[in-house]
């Protein structure tokens, strides 16, 4: 189990296998942009 402290902004977390990273991952925290009028769950889903 892994225990981390929270930070706001991106996850970067990268793979590494021996001495080379084989892979990279970015986790971008979910956000809307309103329009004032609309619910959350509204803007969540319109393009």
């Amino acid at each position: 189990m892994a225990i981390e402290d929270y930070m706001p902004g991106l996850t970067i977390r990268i793979y590494v296998v021996g001495e080379e990273a084989v892979a990279a991952v970015v986790r971008v925290p979910f956000h809307v942009v309103g329009d004032g009028e609309s619910t959350v769950g509204i803007c969540s889903t319109a393009k």
